[in-house]
């Protein structure tokens, strides 16, 4: 006979039930999560260069 433990659920409910654990499940998928996002923005421009004063119309 197959154990409530030994199911993906139970594993997963054993890991939540725990909070140590679940505490270090949430700091490592946060921090996976900031890598992979540092990652997609790599080359992008948070802020874009203004033109000099010299060509504004004023």
């Amino acid at each position: 006979m197959v154990k409530n433990s030994d199911l993906p659920l139970g594993i997963i409910c054993g890991v939540y039930s725990d909070p140590f654990i679940w505490s270090i499940v949430k700091s490592f998928t946060v921090f996976f999560v900031g890598v992979w996002l540092a990652r997609q923005c790599k080359g992008m421009e948070l802020m874009p260069s203004e033109p000099p004063i010299s060509n504004l119309n004023l």
